[in-house]
């Protein structure tokens, strides 16, 4: 009712929240699931469902393995560069003008922009609201920084070396069986 671009339903939110709290499956069948709804909501477009698909698998993928807080930055521009791919090839199968195209492209770039900044804070607040351990969290108890870590290295050496390096043994193993290392 508001014309509205449909490229501006933030399909990604869904999608990365997903895959961050639960994996990579759960958020590829989420955003299938999201997308065919989305399709049947906007009165049986395949565009939509087209670029909510391509766009939400991307997201997924950009945030399958975090290990840095760098993770925003690639994914802002993962999902920005889906949507400009998909919008392109979805707006030059209907012989749009390319005034048409760029004003869907501004679109693209907005929600490939917005939604994963959204999904940062709606991470932090799902983490303390419902005690979830994610990777960003299990990287803010690794920092060796950290003050009972600290007191640890200085009270205990000894124990501190050898959970430092049972800590590398058990990274080390949950790599080579393709398991999540960080939670190791």
């Amino acid at each position: 009712r508001l014309g509205l671009s449909p490229y501006l339903i933030p399909i990604t939110i869904g999608s990365m929240l997903l895959t961050i709290f639960f994996d990579v499956r759960i958020g590829f069948v989420g955003t299938i699931i999201l997308s065919i709804l989305i399709g049947f909501l906007r009165g049986n477009e395949f565009n939509i469902t087209f670029v909510s698909i391509f766009v939400g698998t991307i997201a997924v993928l950009s945030v399958s393995r975090i290990r840095s807080r760098n993770w925003l930055f690639n994914s802002i521009l993962m999902v920005i560069g889906a949507y400009l791919i998909s919008i392109t090839i979805m707006e030059l199968l209907q012989y749009s003008t390319f005034n048409t195209i760029a004003n869907y492209w501004m679109f693209g770039v907005i929600n490939g922009f917005i939604s994963p900044l959204l999904v940062y804070g709606l991470q932090v607040i799902f983490e303390y609201s419902f005690d979830i351990v994610t990777d960003m969290k299990l990287l803010e108890l690794s920092d060796l920084n950290n003050p009972l870590l600290r007191k640890l290295a200085i009270e205990a050496p000894g124990t501190y070396h050898h959970s430092l390096m049972v800590g590398n043994l058990a990274e080390a193993a949950a790599e080579s069986i393709d398991a999540n290392a960080l939670l190791a």
